[in-house]
């Protein structure tokens, strides 16, 4: 399928809706070459913005430790958390990076849904 066809925004338009009553959503994006899924990823990033729905992108580093991924997705919502009301001063005190970045990542949805996008070959 060409994902510059309508079809997929329908599937996003019903996906968006779902949303929208409240249920949450994993979309899965996988493609070859790489130029090809970041370009369908984008794609959905920005018609979920149009949507009026909060968009954080987030980017996989070539790292396979589950807490040192965690540690650099919390870095990176570090540098835009002004954009996503996240108190600077706040202190996200768990156990492990991984409930830290949830915390993180549920607070940034606190005043409307929130679309996190992950790019990179180990995004899921």
């Amino acid at each position: 399928m060409n994902f510059f066809d309508s079809s997929i925004f329908d599937i996003l338009d019903s996906i968006f809706s779902t949303v929208e009553s409240g249920v949450s959503q994993w979309v899965s994006v996988e493609s070859w070459p790489p130029a090809a899924t970041t370009s369908l990823i984008d794609t959905i990033a920005n018609a979920s913005a149009a949507r009026k729905f909060r968009v954080l992108k987030l980017r996989t580093p070539s790292i396979n430790r589950r807490e040192r991924l965690a540690a650099c997705f919390i870095g990176q919502l570090e540098s835009v958390a002004a954009d996503f009301k996240l108190k600077q001063n706040q202190i996200y005190s768990y156990n492990t990076a991984g409930e830290r970045l949830g915390a993180m990542i549920a607070d940034c949805s606190y005043d409307a849904p929130l679309v996190v996008v992950v790019y990179g070959l180990k995004g899921l």
